[in-house]
């Protein structure tokens, strides 16, 4: 996706209508964002991309309140909720 000077590619997205080609995408329509990792020691790195998006989103959606979001690292999957002041993340629970 590039918005202007933002050219960012989430692994995983939630928009909020039908987008049958690429280039109609935008962070204007992005409901929610998912980064996977396949190694443990990139968890950090994940919820730093989704940070990132996040702050992007709230930047096309001035509306917008707050971005939940996911990080799934090897077998583990993190919920993530941003806000305007700032973040929050889950325990990583265990999918096996």
């Amino acid at each position: 996706m590039n918005d202007r000077d933002c050219d960012r590619k989430p692994d995983l997205l939630l928009t909020d209508e039908k987008i049958t080609n690429v280039d109609e995408l935008s962070w204007f329509r992005i409901v929610t964002v998912v980064e996977v990792k396949s190694s443990l020691g990139k968890k950090h790195e994940a919820i730093h991309q989704i940070a990132q998006h996040a702050r992007l989103i709230f930047r096309a959606q001035p509306h917008r309140r707050f971005v939940v979001g996911a990080t799934v690292v090897d077998h583990f999957i993190t919920l993530v909720y941003f806000d305007r002041s700032g973040g929050l993340t889950s325990k990583a629970y265990d999918m096996k």
